[in-house]
């Protein structure tokens, strides 16, 4: 009996930010799924043959102007359009499925039994946040906690040296260390979706902002806000491309770092729209899986209250590429 005419669904399965995550009856609660459906999986020279890929978002963020690409492995086949759109964005929404459907002919000089290995690229681009607080208090009899958080995505942003709580009193100000790791932890690759494997990707931009956790940056009504004092970039974030025994300036750029007299806060704080204090950094080089931002932060000023904490917020916008596993399509001679 042949098997012409039998469809066949290749599921390739759930790639996950965290191996294993899953939720009840093997179902993902993080990741993106990538379902790719055949006509056929058998078809004969100068034939024709429909594949479907649908992906569905488990993240937290939605996946902006996703483009879906066959990477050929090898074999003489063509495609009615490659790339292909897969609509404006894929909502992070799992129930929500963004599809893209793709006629693959087969040449005619193919011969029969040879099989052709292919896989779907999906790339898009991401924003992702994370956030860790830093206690300030003006006694060492002063407890206090913090708490920290991040949105899921296809890269971890991690946090150290804001754990602990920062002593100040009138004769001391506070160099607050601090180390931002952004670390690849999902299963494809940071850039384009033409980028050549051997060629370092880039971050598109990294916007660090800090400000009173009650503020939220962009509120127009960011209510009463205690002054902690000013914070300032003292360190810039020197990019590894460059040669690290040579002091590198201008990779980190903040708004302003005129002082306003009058509220004590750098310029940059809007006043209108909640106040915080903004640097960024844009075409950030990634080396292997991970790289990181160092810096401290300054403290100046008094304290108006026993604590104060203020928050450090990261936002990262990336291009990312992750690819399914391989389908086959085999070639047969009609009468074989």
């Amino acid at each position: 009996m042949k098997k012409k005419d039998i469809i066949a669904l290749i599921t390739l399965g759930a790639l996950t930010l965290m191996m294993g995550c899953a939720g009840a009856g093997g179902t993902p609660t993080t990741g993106i799924v990538i379902t790719n459906e055949l006509s056929s999986e058998r078809m004969q020279p100068g034939g024709t043959v429909q594949l479907r890929t649908s992906v569905n978002n488990y993240f937290d963020n939605p996946l902006r102007t996703p483009l879906g690409k066959i990477v050929r492995g090898f074999g003489e086949l063509t495609y009615s359009a490659n790339p292909i759109s897969m609509g404006a964005e894929v909502q992070n929404n799992p129930n929500a499925t963004a599809r893209a459907t793709w006629t693959i002919t087969i040449s005619r000089s193919a011969t029969g039994g040879t099989e052709y290995t292919n896989r779907v690229r999906l790339c898009f681009q991401y924003t992702q946040t994370a956030w860790h607080e830093i206690g300030l208090v003006n006694s060492f009899d002063i407890e206090t906690s913090v708490s920290s958080g991040a949105d899921t995505g296809p890269m971890r942003i991690t946090f150290s040296g804001l754990d602990n709580s920062y002593i100040r009193n009138e004769q001391i100000t506070a160099e607050v260390p601090i180390s931002i790791g952004i670390k690849n932890d999902y299963a494809g690759r940071v850039g384009p979706m033409n980028l050549p494997g051997d060629v370092v990707a880039n971050i598109t931009k990294v916007i660090i902002r800090i400000y009173d956790r009650n503020v939220v940056p962009d509120n127009t009504s960011p209510g009463t806000v205690e002054k902690s004092g000013v914070f300032d970039i003292l360190e810039e974030y020197n990019s590894p491309v460059n040669d690290p025994n040579e002091l590198q300036t201008g990779d980190l750029i903040c708004s302003n770092k005129d002082i306003d007299v009058t509220t004590g806060y750098p310029v940059s704080y809007k006043t209108s729209n909640g106040k915080y204090y903004e640097c960024y950094i844009e075409n950030m080089t990634v080396f292997g899986t991970e790289t990181f931002i160092n810096a401290r932060l300054n403290v100046t000023n008094l304290l108006e209250s026993e604590e104060i904490i203020e928050k450090v917020e990261v936002e990262m916008n990336y291009d990312y590429c992750i690819e399914s596993t391989d389908f086959t399509l085999t070639v047969f001679q009609p009468g074989g």
